[in-house]
């Protein structure tokens, strides 16, 4: 791995591909799999159970920047915010989802 390689690959790690000038499209190939990733992920998502809002908040935020494909995730962090007492962000994120996608039953389930 070259320089530009290994920078490209820290900063998409920390979440700064878009400070990078990268797009959706241009974010390497397994990232979504990368164990930083995940581990950010599961410590959202029960920051989201365990009413840590803020660091909750900060912790998906970077995720979901992070996804090239973050539908699942928010799916996983309405379920935990809803877990957590916090049905709202659920109730928004669905909702939204559900103006682009009126078809998804699994969707509207979890509403």
């Amino acid at each position: 791995m070259n320089q530009s390689e290994a920078t490209v690959e820290l900063a998409y790690s920390y979440g700064q591909a878009s400070a990078l000038g990268m797009s959706e499209a241009s974010k390497p190939p397994g990232a979504d799999e990368h164990p930083l990733v995940r581990s950010v992920s599961v410590i959202g998502l029960l920051g989201c159970v365990y009413k840590q809002r803020e660091d909750a908040a900060a912790a998906c935020d970077a995720v979901e920047r992070m996804l090239r494909d973050p539908l699942q995730f928010r799916i996983q962090r309405s379920l935990a915010q809803s877990l957590g007492g916090d049905c709202q962000y659920a109730i928004d994120t669905i909702n939204k989802h559900l103006e682009t996608h009126p078809d998804d039953d699994g969707a509207k389930v979890i509403l």
